[in-house]
């Protein structure tokens, strides 16, 4: 992978045209959380990076879906980490890209299309970042 985490370089994978990563020790993201946008909904955080092929075809989904969405460069701002911590993440290895709207947390998407229903669908419904 062309952009791993700095000092990572053995727990990133982007073999399959994907982005594999764990995340280091100590990313908890705390510092940074997730603000509202206008209107007082919860922004849609999109974390990636340029040279992930899932994190394009997540982007171009958003898009195909009239989903606004934030791009953050996971390697630069770790408030994901906080995210994936409060909604069950485990541990190990997971794919790009992590998307984050309110308080909830995606990662090792599947279906990218149904993703950007799902979030369309959270917008619609007003959900704010206190709300799942």
């Amino acid at each position: 992978c062309a952009h791993p985490l700095p000092g990572s370089m053995a727990d990133t994978d982007c073999s399959d045209g994907s982005c594999a990563i764990r995340p280091p020790p100590g990313v908890t993201g705390s510092s940074a959380q997730p603000s509202s946008s206008g209107g007082g909904k919860a922004p849609v955080l999109v974390y990636s990076r340029t040279v992930c092929g899932l994190c394009w075809m997540c982007r171009w989904n958003f898009w195909m879906a009239g989903v606004d969405f934030e791009l953050r460069d996971v390697d630069k701002d770790t408030s994901w980490g906080a995210a994936l911590d409060s909604n069950g993440y485990q541990g190990g290895t997971f794919k790009l890209p992590v998307v984050v709207h309110g308080s909830k947390a995606w990662w090792d998407i599947r279906d990218h299309a149904g993703l950007a229903k799902e979030i369309k669908e959270r917008i619609a419904g007003g959900c704010l970042p206190e709300g799942q």
